[in-house]
């Protein structure tokens, strides 16, 4: 049977001339090792793995077409790698399902890799302490598209990440520069980072994602200037530590926009939380600071359970269908923020109270709670409550059109925007939770601001 034109089928790398390769060659099933500069265009045909010593360098044309048969047929990078796609002629890897991908190790130079195409690969590219510029590249449904290990630097400007199951997986100390990028339709997370890795992530959009971003173990990140938009939770710190930085994000139409968690910190200013169902989850000591954000049309905007006590300043709450919830002694400060338009402001769960919320040992929901809780020092102040304290406080805030009813003399009713104590009995600790119960607690609202916050909601 002839051969299409321009392709060419070979079972043993043997062409090489001057050390340069330009025939469209297909392997055989053991390893190739290439010698020299090779350079590859047209059709690549590929049944074993490929492997660029320290020696050698590998170059992908523009136009050139790598058809992976076999899923083991995996490339191991030493030397140098460049892939030279175009915008007009993109680097095309058609592969069979579960191909191993391509790994860089370290002490290779940095990879280069412009506009590629890959996909249904099991680990499409990987970074073993290695770097790599990823420029304009799509991945696609690959059950994990891009990790880096082993302190790896990665620079990912205006690629697609879609359909995978996991988009950048970042371990061990790694760290990334994100811009510009897409990331849509993963089915575990778009992107992980985890163990000290450290990861700047600006002007990207996250859409329709199980999870966006997530963080875990110490997580020093920056997300600045990035859409969030109907993902299950856009952005998810686990024992984060203190970080990541969000500024200037939008989120919008997702289930929960931040998930914090765990003694995690993060610090927000300067964000939209629009038509959440969650705009913030902080649960089980997490902590932080959040200021000059706007929350609005969430059904909950801030859902604080678990001794969740992050610093709420110069915010602005508008027609949230709860402003802020907090149960099982959780102590924000809530200072200087404006609430309009939100039916209830501040309400308290039915087991919030200082009086037996959550004493050493209890349990709750099927865990335990610490025994010794650690220090959870934010600026500018300590959260958690006083001694004594059966109190949410919410002092110095405007409340809108609320505030009127608030002043008139000739109330002496709750407030209609609380649901505290006055609207519950007392808290009682059922089977599995360990603990006296007692009064529910109050919000303490009064002094308030005669006039709204000036400075208040995002300054850019």
């Amino acid at each position: 049977m002839a051969l299409p034109q321009g392709f060419i089928r070979l079972h043993l790398l043997t062409a090489l001339v001057m050390g340069v390769f330009h025939a469209q060659p297909a392997f055989s099933a053991t390893e190739q090792r290439l010698e020299g500069a090779v350079h590859w265009s047209g059709e690549v045909v590929m049944e074993s793995a490929l492997r660029v010593p320290p020696t050698a360098e590998l170059s992908l044309q523009p136009g050139t077409v790598v058809r992976i048969e076999k899923p083991d047929a995996a490339w191991k990078i030493e030397g140098r790698l460049r892939i030279q796609g175009t915008a007009d002629n993109p680097v095309r890897f058609e592969t069979v399902a579960g191909w191993q991908g391509i790994t860089v190790e370290q002490g290779a130079p940095p990879a280069e890799i412009h506009h590629a195409h890959f996909s249904s690969a099991e680990t499409a590219l990987l970074l073993r302490g290695a770097e790599a510029l990823v420029n304009q590249a799509v991945f696609r449904s690959c059950t994990l598209a891009l990790k880096a290990v082993r302190e790896s630097k990665l620079n990912v400007l205006e690629n697609r990440f879609l359909n995978n199951g996991v988009g950048i997986d970042l371990e061990l100390k790694s760290r990334a520069v994100i811009r510009d990028t897409v990331f849509s339709g993963h089915g575990d997370a778009a992107l992980k980072a985890a163990n000290h890795s450290v990861v700047h992530i600006e002007s990207c959009r996250f859409s329709e994602n199980r999870q966006g971003v997530l963080g875990m173990r110490k997580f020093p990140g920056v997300l600045r200037e990035n859409r969030f938009v109907g993902n299950g939770q856009a952005v998810v710190c686990q024992r984060s530590g203190e970080g990541p930085a969000l500024s200037g994000n939008h989120f919008e139409d997702n289930d929960e926009a931040l998930v914090s968690t765990t003694f995690s910190r993060p610090q927000l200013s300067d964000n939209r939380f629009v038509h959440n169902r969650t705009a913030i989850t902080g649960d089980q000591f997490a902590g932080g600071v959040f200021q000059y954000n706007l929350f609005e049309k969430n059904d909950s905007a801030l859902r604080l359970t678990r001794r969740a006590s992050p610093l709420v300043n110069y915010n602005i709450f508008r027609d949230n269908d709860v402003a802020l919830f907090c149960d099982l002694g959780s102590y924000p400060l809530v200072r200087d923020n404006n609430f309009l338009g939100n039916p209830l402001a501040i309400k308290l769960g039915p087991l919030q109270s200082a009086a037996g919320a959550l004493p050493q040992g209890a349990m709750v929901g099927g865990e335990r709670a610490p025994e010794r809780a650690p220090e959870r020092q934010m600026a500018p102040q300590q959260n958690g409550p006083l001694a004594g304290q059966d109190y949410v406080d919410a002092r110095d805030n405007w409340w809108g059109a609320a505030t009127k009813a608030l002043r008139s003399p000739e109330s002496s009713e709750q407030p209609t925007i609380f649901f505290d104590r006055d609207d519950y009995a007392a808290v009682d600790y059922g089977e599995g939770m360990v603990g006296a119960g007692g009064p529910v607690d109050r919000v303490l609202y009064d002094p308030w601001r005669m006039a709204p916050v000036n400075d208040a909601g995002p300054r850019w």
